[in-house]
């Protein structure tokens, strides 16, 4: 029997993903892991600036300190424990308790991620970390189902353990140096459910004068892609946007819905299209919009047979639209300046002298529209001068009746 290429490396992925399923057994899907770049200062500043994804979500960490308590270690390395590279965060001058701490918080930026565990290790000497894992303003409670801990190597004169609600100590007896490249301390965290904000706030209990903890190894539970997408791109014609794109495989899709929106933010369905590719060939599709606005985002929600969705990147065409004055002639106090985004619109007389200026445009649903205002001008004729979006020029010549 002769197997592809394709087939033979499918065969491997899964199995790495049932290796990986024993550690986190509600994924049904495949992990994905965040990645912490190295460095010995400033370990917030350069994780940012390394815009580290995880499902799709750009992390975003934040430090700050409160009651005189000041940064102590600062740093992203896997120095308490080899392989688990992650923030490695300390606090000085901190020996009131809770009144004098660090909260560390960690947030997404395109909304919840999938399932998430992480590993902390070393809370350092008789330290105290709470630990709010949290998705719409809900935390999650440790002992009240869907957010679990298990700790790795412990001993008992150095244990980990939860003391209060989402409150855990390093209860190591007598308080002792660290002990680097260990599971002192450690624990892994897994949330079955989404997540939106990871809150830690670490502190001394007064025993020292300061201290530290790792967060690393933050990994999520993806969904195995129906689909691998070649491309996607959109081309402006005289009247329409047309759209291409073009698959490498195909597995359980069901369709594609073509999505619009005038911001890039707010999508709206416009059509669809059904599946036609297969497991192992490349496949091209097309549609046309017959609608475009003089800005256009475009995405592709790409919708498995089990009615799970991954989305496209989002792509953008323009087009260059024409304005309409309606009524015209003017027969109230008011008309309707139609099709197309505007900067600046301006009522001159025939000489060119200005008579008077609107404001930017009122968007309404489905079409951009603005009620101007004419109770002001005189009858006679005039012209409506206009300034799109894209800079182009347009001059209507407009006439205000009795």
């Amino acid at each position: 029997m002769i197997f592809s290429i394709r087939t033979i490396v499918t065969c491997l992925l899964l199995v790495v993903v049932n290796l990986l399923h024993a550690q986190h057994q509600s994924c049904p899907g495949a992990f994905e892991q965040a990645f912490f770049p190295p460095t010995s200062t400033d370990a917030v500043t350069v994780f940012n600036a390394a815009q580290v994804t995880i499902d799709g979500s750009v992390i975003q960490a934040s430090n700050a300190f409160t009651g005189g308590a000041i940064q102590d270690e600062d740093a992203i390395d896997d120095f308490h424990f080899s392989g688990c590279s992650g923030m490695r965060l300390g606090v000085a001058n901190s020996t009131n308790g809770v009144q004098t701490a660090m909260y560390t918080d960690y947030s997404f930026s395109t909304g919840p991620i999938q399932s998430p565990c992480f590993k902390i290790f070393d809370i350092d000497r008789n330290d105290e970390l709470i630990i709010n894992v949290s998705h719409n303003g809900n935390t999650y409670i440790f002992g009240q189902g869907n957010i679990q801990y298990t700790l790795l190597d412990q001993n008992n004169s150095c244990i980990t353990k939860l003391i209060a609600q989402n409150a855990f100590t390093s209860t190591c007896s007598p308080p002792a140096p660290n002990i680097n490249n260990s599971l002192r301390g450690g624990m892994q965290i897994c949330v079955d459910g989404p997540v939106d904000n990871i809150e830690l706030i670490f502190y001394d209990k007064g025993t020292t004068t300061g201290g530290s903890y790792t967060f690393c190894e933050l990994t999520t539970c993806a969904a195995i892609l129906p689909i691998e997408l070649n491309s996607f791109d959109a081309i402006s014609d005289t009247d329409q946007v047309m759209l291409s794109w073009e698959t490498a495989s195909e597995l359980s899709l069901s369709h594609f819905e073509i999505q619009k929106s005038r911001s890039g933010e707010d999508f709206q369905a416009i059509g669809w299209v059904d599946q036609a590719g297969g497991a192992d060939q490349n496949t091209e599709y097309a549609y046309a919009d017959p609608s475009p606005r003089e800005t256009n985002y475009y995405r592709l929600a790409m919708i498995d047979l089990d009615g799970s969705i991954e989305y496209s990147k989002i792509i953008f065409a323009a087009m260059e639209v024409d304005h309409a004055l309606f009524p015209n002639p003017i027969v109230s106090d008011y008309a309707e300046l139609t099709s197309g985004e505007y900067n600046q619109i301006v009522l001159t007389d025939l000489s060119g002298r200005v008579v008077r200026q609107f404001g930017h445009n009122t968007w309404v649903q489905g079409e951009v529209k603005q009620r101007l205002d004419f109770s002001s001008v005189s009858p006679g004729s005039y012209f409506l001068q206009i300034v799109s979006a894209k800079g182009k020029k347009q001059t209507l010549r407009v006439v205000k009746g009795n």
